[in-house]
């Protein structure tokens, strides 16, 4: 019988760190950064709410969930929703049932949303499928856009149309891979807080703990996880810039931003394809862009991979409790008028999104 622990430590051991290491070796979908026991520690030093549950048999761990308390019995990816994918890291030899998993490690209800399919993805219930995009760089860039441009000349084309204009227009277009500076960080996250007030949704930089956890992955140096600002320039003015995860292998696309009074530049797209040269050219393998049905993910990524969002439920009373109630959800969505219909899936989303940044 498989032995269950539940820590909430953030320094892990030498031998915690090394089979979890081991574990990701057993899919590819493990190499991003979210996977690391790195990014579980950082957030685990900035939330009180960060846990790791730990599944052994015969003394070694066979699998582990990174995990974050919310309230009444929900709990979420470790870095709510921060992370971009998340789920259970262990080898495909795996079985044990996912709600004995959740039972066993106090979890009544997981929430997911980009869970990678394919992996031990705990069971999760009325979501759907989406892809998650990846631009492959694993033989540089030259080889990914030779790819690549038969599938998107147009957005190539457009790409070196405006970089032209702006140096005719600027001077000069340069490009910072890796920006120490506070005060460039300070400037995206003002961007992106405009973003989300302009779309109604709710800003990730509003806790603390969030915000905090940002600054310290951008002071890190670890080569096996950092936070890494990047910026593009017309001139000497700061147009774009980009804060990503970034491990030796892959640099996840994170929070990009721009100055809108340069949005007929596209510098967005300007500074991720200078981000992708950057990264192949020290030797990543590729930049994940993440999920989302968005037209620049799908012209510049040229594979993906399944992931899945909904929630699993544990087998306690509890958790068979919240399931009822889900499912009863999901038939009174099937039955309302059309112009209704998703009411109540989205109003639970909206709850979820709230409640990823109160627990700390």
């Amino acid at each position: 019988m498989p032995r269950f622990e539940v820590a909430d430590d953030a320094n892990l051991d030498g031998s915690l760190r090394a089979h979890w290491n081991d574990l990701r070796g057993c899919d590819p979908v493990y190499a991003s950064p979210y996977f690391s026991p790195e990014f579980y520690e950082a957030a685990a030093c900035v939330t009180r709410s960060a846990r790791l549950l730990i599944v052994e048999d015969a003394g070694k761990p066979v699998a582990l969930l990174p995990f974050q308390r919310k309230l009444a019995g929900l709990c979420g990816p470790i870095g709510g929703n921060l992370n971009d994918i998340h789920g259970l890291i262990a080898g495909p030899a795996f079985d044990v049932p996912a709600d004995l998993v959740l039972e066993q490690g106090g979890l009544p209800m997981l929430s997911m949303r980009h869970a990678a399919i394919g992996t031990p993805a705990l069971g999760a219930r009325f979501g759907e499928a989406h892809g998650f995009h990846v631009m492959d760089l694993a033989d540089g860039y030259d080889a990914y856009e030779a790819r690549r441009l038969p599938f998107a000349k147009k957005t190539f084309r457009w790409l070196r149309s405006r970089t032209e204009m702006a140096r005719a227009q600027y001077g000069s277009v340069t490009h910072v891979f890796a920006d120490a500076s506070s005060t460039n960080l300070e400037k995206l996250i003002t961007w992106k807080r405009a973003q989300y007030i302009a779309t109604g949704q709710p800003s990730l930089f509003d806790a603390g703990w969030a915000r905090e956890l940002v600054e310290r992955l951008h002071s890190s140096r670890d080569p096996n996880l950092k936070g890494q600002l990047s910026c593009l320039y017309f001139g000497d003015a700061l147009v774009a810039a980009h804060f990503g995860l970034r491990n030796r292998d892959v640099l996840h696309y994170w929070f990009p931003g721009y100055d809108p009074a340069y949005s007929a530049f596209s510098p967005g797209n300007l500074l991720l394809q200078q981000l992708a040269v950057s990264a192949a050219a020290e030797g990543c393998k590729a930049l994940h862009l993440g999920a989302g049905d968005y037209h620049y993910k799908h012209e510049f990524a040229d594979r993906n991979f399944a992931v899945t969002g909904g929630v699993a439920f544990a087998r306690s009373f509890m958790g068979r409790t919240a399931a009822a109630a889900g499912l009863a959800l999901a038939r009174m969505d099937q039955v309302l008028p059309e112009r209704l219909a998703g009411l109540p899936a989205r109003a639970l989303s909206r709850i979820d999104r709230q409640l990823a940044f109160k627990a700390a």
